[in-house]
């Protein structure tokens, strides 16, 4: 875990320049007059593999859902195609008729 600070003017931390009003982590009890600390226990943020993985995912369920429903169409187009040409073979036109 980590703590969020926000540079109050540019600054040096963790191999980066920190501009003034920048939102970083930083380690748990770390210190700087040029950064104030903003919040306790965060998550770390995400890398770049997280978030690809995490959009590649989303993109997936997105197929996933279209497709089911591409389906519940075709399913239904077909019975409906089926009933149609068995009632006007006279198959099952008795079931229907009131």
């Amino acid at each position: 875990m980590a703590t969020l600070a926000k540079a109050l003017q540019t600054g040096f931390y963790d191999g980066k320049r920190r501009r003034a009003g920048e939102v970083f982590p930083v380690k748990d009890g770390a210190k700087g007059s040029w950064f104030e600390i903003v919040s306790g226990e965060v998550a770390k943020p995400e890398g770049k593999k997280a978030k690809k993985a995490k959009a590649e995912s989303a993109q997936v369920a997105e197929t996933v859902e279209v497709t089911e429903a591409e389906a519940e169409v075709e399913v239904a187009e077909t019975v409906e195609k089926t009933l149609s040409e068995a009632v006007a073979d006279g198959d099952i036109a008795s079931t229907f008729e009131a």
